[in-house]
């Protein structure tokens, strides 16, 4: 089911219809009815609390990340949703965006200055168009962000009497425009296809994310299964060969192509962190991370895997073994949020995607970055908020322009509580 709102708007009154249910915005800029401007320049902090009865998350700005106390100690605005938000802000810092994950609804706050932000327009209900609840984000731009899920397995298939394969999954696109906040264009059923020989190992696609665009694409990391063909169910005991990344037209989600490679090898999708990035030849840089074993970056270069182009991360850190992605901050400079083996203590890495170099930074123990969302580059430095859990730390203000371990200050103090802890900074 493919459509474009704007050509159904024009065409049908269903599509009016259907157009009206997905947006009950009227607002389409980043300033209320009253005219009212956004305060722009600030960070913004999101908080992340597991209470008993709720999940949420709480965001706040402020100007300057170098010295003080920061604390969401009854402080800081609640984001409704049901799990953990999705949330982005505009580049200015003026405008927040946030996903409740498992109901498919994006909001939009205009921020006014500490714990205050106010409403702009109504929910878009994302879940409509694209037929399924549990939707993702990612903002593409200011302009532009994109939801994205695979619905049902798809499951083994018996093709002939002595053949068993995998089909083809389908995913679930829309381009959401962000100053209408309307869906632009939506397809249920964008087809992912492995190929005949992948497919006939048992893989399938289970997850999409993290979509960056270059060059008129949209470009997907995928998270793979491979299943036991014999009793037709996951086996994560089976090695994981591949890596793939889903490509289609943008904005017109057409053309669909699974670009498969076995130079890296593991999931390419990440988690909550940004796992694809464009570097400034517009080539697309993949993270792929697999299940315990190994982390590496990749490159695609006009629409295909770079097989010259590897960086073996932990070849140069023994003890990496798991990523969910990572932040690129340009000229080839990038750090890598990584877990030791065995354990939960997360670390961070700068890598230099341009010379091949690892280093392990002097960062504190104790760290749980799986649900750590973004972080931001400015003027140079490199921001992180970096609190083992149910303890004190620092938002961690890292040189990008220097390689030592222990290139960074900390600036504000921050504490995590039981349940409680940083989830990025935008």
């Amino acid at each position: 089911m493919k459509f474009n709102f704007l050509n159904s708007v024009l065409a049908v009154g269903m599509g009016l219809m259907m157009f009206t249910s997905c947006s009950k915005s009227d607002n389409a800029g980043g300033e209320e009815p009253g005219g009212q401007q956004g305060v722009k320049g600030d960070f913004q902090l999101a908080y992340f609390s597991k209470g008993s009865d709720a999940e949420a998350t709480y965001v706040q700005g402020l100007k300057d990340l170098n010295t003080g106390d920061i604390s969401f100690k009854n402080f800081g605005f609640r984001l409704p949703a049901t799990v953990t938000t999705r949330f982005y802000s505009s580049t200015d810092g003026s405008l927040v965006y946030a996903l409740d994950y498992p109901v498919g609804t994006l909001a939009k706050y205009m921020y006014l200055g500490g714990q205050n932000y106010a409403r702009v327009g109504g929910e878009l209900n994302a879940s409509i168009p694209l037929g399924v609840n549990a939707l993702r984000l990612t903002k593409i731009d200011d302009s532009f962000a994109m939801v994205h899920a695979v619905g049902a397995t798809a499951g083994p298939s018996q093709i002939s009497e002595s053949v068993v394969t995998m089909k083809p999954d389908t995913a679930q696109i829309g381009v959401i425009n962000l100053q209408n906040m309307r869906i632009d264009v939506a397809d249920r059923a964008v087809i992912m296809d492995l190929g005949d020989d992948i497919r006939k190992l048992g893989y399938r696609i289970f997850r999409i994310d993290a979509p960056v665009v270059a060059n008129g694409k949209a470009f997907y990391g995928c998270g793979l299964q491979r299943y036991n063909l014999e009793t037709g169910k996951n086996d994560n005991t089976l090695p994981r060969e591949y890596a793939a990344v889903l490509q289609v037209d943008y904005p017109s989600l057409k053309n669909p192509k699974v670009v498969v490679t076995q130079h890296i090898k593991g999931n390419t999708n990440g988690y909550r962190t940004p796992n694809l990035h464009k570097d400034e030849d517009g080539n697309i840089l993949v993270l792929a991370s697999s299940s315990g074993k190994n982390i590496s970056i990749g490159k695609i270069v006009n629409g295909n895997f770079d097989t010259s182009f590897k960086l073996d991360i932990t070849a140069q850190l023994p003890t990496a073994v798991s990523s969910n992605g990572w932040f690129y901050v340009g000229n080839g400079i990038a750090y890598v949020p990584y877990s030791d083996s065995g354990s939960k203590d997360w670390r961070v890495a700068r890598v230099n995607v341009k010379d091949g170099s690892v280093v392990k930074l002097d960062v504190p123990a104790g760290l749980d970055l799986s649900d750590y969302q973004y972080s931001v580059a400015r003027n140079g430095k490199f921001y992180m908020a970096l609190s083992p859990k149910e303890g004190k730390g620092n938002v961690y203000i890292f040189d990008v322009n220097n390689a030592a371990p222990t290139a960074f200050t900390k600036g504000a103090n921050i504490t995590s509580a039981a349940g409680q802890y940083y989830i990025g900074i935008f």
